[in-house]
């Protein structure tokens, strides 16, 4: 009996995978959305599988998802999956309509801790220790920590109440 996917719904999984990241083999997680029906997907790679990394790959992959989908299916539009009758353009047509619109704002994968600033300044996250402003030692704070940033994994700005990225 062949697997029946109906529109609009998407599967969702990580995975693992060495990558040469500047020429060093390292571990890496990815995400990976697919729609089954239209057989479009989409793979975004992250420094460490965490729910973080989870709202965030959802957040790349809604952003991406329809301009991504018009991209890499414009080539196989007029093709035909193995046992069906209709095009992979036909099969979308029903994807797309059934897919919600996205939001105004996009969601902030994030995770928010409150902590102590300590008299040098630190505040400690994950087991790291990360410098703020000396105006808030002794003082707690709310850390927000972010999936990715250019230099780290984590980014985090330390101001009671509210937070600036």
């Amino acid at each position: 009996m062949p697997l029946r996917h109906e529109p609009g719904h998407a599967q969702v999984d990580f995975g693992e995978a060495l990558a040469a990241i500047g020429g060093v083999a390292r571990k890496i997680h990815f995400f990976a959305m697919d729609l089954p029906h239209s057989d479009a997907c989409l793979v975004q790679a992250y420094p460490a599988e965490s729910s973080e990394a989870f709202c965030e790959g959802h957040n790349v992959s809604f952003a991406k998802l329809n301009a991504r989908l018009l991209e890499c299916c414009r080539r196989r539009l007029n093709d035909r999956l193995r046992g069906h009758d209709e095009t992979i353009g036909e099969r979308l047509v029903r994807d797309r309509a059934v897919l919600l619109p996205l939001l105004a704002s996009p969601y902030e994968a994030r995770e928010k801790k409150a902590a102590r600033v300590s008299s040098l300044s630190l505040v400690r996250y994950r087991g790291n220790d990360y410098s703020g402003p000396t105006a808030y030692g002794h003082r707690e704070v709310l850390v927000r920590g972010y999936v990715l940033t250019p230099r780290s994994c984590l980014r985090q700005a330390f101001f009671p109440g509210t937070l600036l990225r």
